[in-house]
């Protein structure tokens, strides 16, 4: 596509970023090592000027961080551009839904005991195994999945946080639950994904499949992913994506995606 095209050529222009990223990585090291180095000098040398000389190191050495997590941020907005504009040319097969979306479902419960060991969920599931393959592009809508899933698992861990850091409520039971289900219609399926989370403010909840809208911290999303879904559901799969959610108590996306014309 045109959009793929343009992004590439910009992603290549932009190759330059890595060097700036490691060169911000390795001016951080090179700060540290000079810091230890008037450490072992501090004898020779006057104190308010080894104290001056740390503190411009430390500036240095800040910056350079700053630096290094801001490049890494815009190389992973231009990755997320690049993918969010690939999926209009890959191709449709047959696929089972319901195997795609339980692979997705342990993929990301996977991904997130990886990275927290602390982090647990009960993941209820219930798959409609009358529904027969579908027309997908099952890389492309996988990948949907993740994302959906991805922000359930955020919504009941930040849910948990409040709780552990609230004094009222840290005495009250929170049990982090994640609900998949498929259900075969007349000319359409149903896939619904419910969290029991923080849910999502009425004042937000018409936005959060605008490009680069994000509610997460400075740094955490890219505001590519829930966008890039809807494009994958609506734009490739011709099916809907909705969001039902009341404040504190859940957030339920709703897809449905059409049949095979019989």
């Amino acid at each position: 596509s045109a959009l793929y095209t343009l992004l590439h050529r910009r992603s290549s222009a932009l190759n330059p970023l890595n060097f700036v990223n490691n060169y911000a990585e390795g001016s951080v090291e090179l700060v540290e090592e000079a810091i230890e180095e008037l450490d072992n000098q501090s004898e020779h040398l006057d104190p308010d000027a080894l104290d001056y000389l740390k503190e411009i190191l430390t500036d240095i050495k800040e910056n350079s961080l700053a630096i290094n997590k801001h490049g890494n941020r815009a190389d992973s907005i231009i990755s997320s551009m690049m993918l969010h504009a690939r999926t209009e040319s890959s191709q449709h097969q047959l696929t089972d839904l319901n195997e795609l979306l339980a692979e997705a479902v342990q993929l990301v419960y996977h991904s997130k005991r990886a990275s927290d060991n602390r982090f647990n969920i009960i993941i209820d599931t219930d798959y409609d195994n009358s529904i027969e393959p579908l027309e997908l592009v099952s890389n492309d809508l996988s990948r949907a999945f993740i994302n959906l899933l991805d922000n359930s698992c955020y919504a009941v861990q930040a849910k948990q946080q409040s709780y552990q850091s609230d004094p009222d409520q840290v005495e009250k039971a929170f049990t982090a639950t994640l609900r998949v289900k498929t259900q075969n219609l007349e000319q359409m399926v149903e896939i619904r994904i419910r969290d029991n989370g923080i849910g999502i403010p009425p004042e937000i909840k018409d936005k959060i499949f605008h490009p680069f809208f994000t509610t997460k911290p400075t740094g955490e999303g890219t505001g590519l992913g829930l966008s890039m879904t809807h494009d994958i559901i609506v734009g490739q799969h011709g099916g809907t994506l909705k969001l039902e959610t009341e404040v504190g108590a859940y957030s339920e996306f709703i897809i449905t995606l059409p049949k095979p014309a019989q």
